[in-house]
């Protein structure tokens, strides 16, 4: 790989650049344009962006293994056709969650699906969740317990509806 840093005092010229680039350091390049690759895809597909754990999930069904001879882990290499070519299959459904008691909603209880960085108020609805299983969680609250983080299951097209209590401390 090439990297765009010149290395020469007066810029630009013939031959001019550092070609001896790899590892992490071009690895970071690599997994920037995949990325913005799959969340255009996505976009197009599914009508939203991935979360960062929707795009290693994706990114890591599609890799092909390779083995780090230095200490024998394997990790997946990015396919950034395979993983377009998945993204154009996603599916998505709903999530509505209804948190008991009123009281509990009053004093700020909330919920989200994991990975995300908003709560939801009790008997929102996340459309757009990709089909599958997807962990839900709760904010903490004063005076109150939380319900346990859980794995739902999101049916394509469709909404699943959940009913969590939070319980007097």
């Amino acid at each position: 790989a090439y990297t765009a840093d010149i290395v020469g005092v007066k810029g630009s010229s013939v031959g001019n650049y550092y070609g001896l680039m790899g590892g992490t350091s071009a690895a970071c390049a690599y997994a920037a344009g995949t990325t913005g690759s799959l969340q255009q895809a996505a976009k197009e597909t599914i009508g939203r962006f991935l979360s960062p754990g929707e795009l290693k999930e994706l990114l890591t069904a599609t890799g092909s293994a390779v083995v780090d001879p230095k200490n024998s882990l394997s990790k997946p290499l990015i396919d950034l056709a395979a993983a377009i070519e998945l993204s154009q299959t996603l599916q998505t459904g709903g999530i509505t969650v209804t948190i008991l008691p009123v009281e509990a909603t009053q004093a700020g209880a909330r919920w989200r699906i994991a990975g995300s960085s908003t709560w939801l108020e009790s008997g929102d609805t996340a459309s757009g969740a990709l089909a599958g299983t997807v962990d839900i969680e709760f904010k903490p609250v004063s005076g109150y317990q939380i319900p346990q983080s859980i794995a739902a299951i999101v049916e394509a097209n469709q909404t699943t509806l959940l009913n969590f209590q939070y319980m007097p401390a």
